[in-house]
């Protein structure tokens, strides 16, 4: 038998975690993701309705995928001076990020640390988001500790990667590449 959706009636200020959905039997069923809806209304009217601010807004419901991540120069904990140095250099980097001997962050080694030969000197790394965080939220890090990146953890507090203000980009402008039914 066909099924009839009802109309879902917009209430301003609706959470963007409901946009995209359409009721059937008193069930709202996904139609589009919350990233879609925001990033490409189907039309004019859908655009005004989602607001200008549809960009920002899709950065809290865009959640951080462990594909988007870069590798950033990694050093271990023991690691040199010199060594440090030369990781990051290699990578294009004036730091690197410090991590244990099972990869969970220690901290980070930013280039007035890596001069001269002694041990590595290490500052505690506090912009860093859980993997189940979104894009928003890295955002706000990356922002609230003047960071051009943000370490990526999982449960264990192991490195996963980082993101960058250009991979964060990337990452929002890949949320609205599906534009089919969920």
């Amino acid at each position: 038998e066909a099924i009839e959706p009802d109309v879902v009636t917009p209430v301003a200020g609706m959470p963007e975690a409901v946009l995209g959905v359409v009721r059937v039997r008193d069930r709202l069923l996904p139609l589009y993701s919350p990233a879609a809806v925001l990033g490409k209304p189907a039309d004019d009217f859908v655009a005004e309705f989602v607001g200008a601010d549809r960009g920002l807004r899709r950065l809290a419901v865009t959640p951080i995928d462990v594909a988007d991540l870069e590798h950033a120069p990694l050093v271990r904990e023991d690691a040199m001076v010199a060594d440090a140095r030369r990781v990051a250099e290699k990578a294009g980097m004036s730091s690197a990020i410090v991590v244990d001997d099972a990869e969970r962050l220690v901290g980070w080694a930013p280039s007035d640390h890596l001069e001269g030969s002694s041990a590595l000197r290490v500052r505690p790394m506090k912009a860093s988001v859980h993997r189940s965080a979104t894009l928003k939220d890295a955002w706000s890090v990356m922002l609230r500790y003047d960071a051009g990146w943000v370490a990526v953890l999982d449960d264990d507090r192991r490195l996963l990667g980082v993101l960058t203000p250009d991979s964060l980009h990337a990452a929002l402008r890949r949320s609205v590449r599906v534009t089919e039914p969920v």
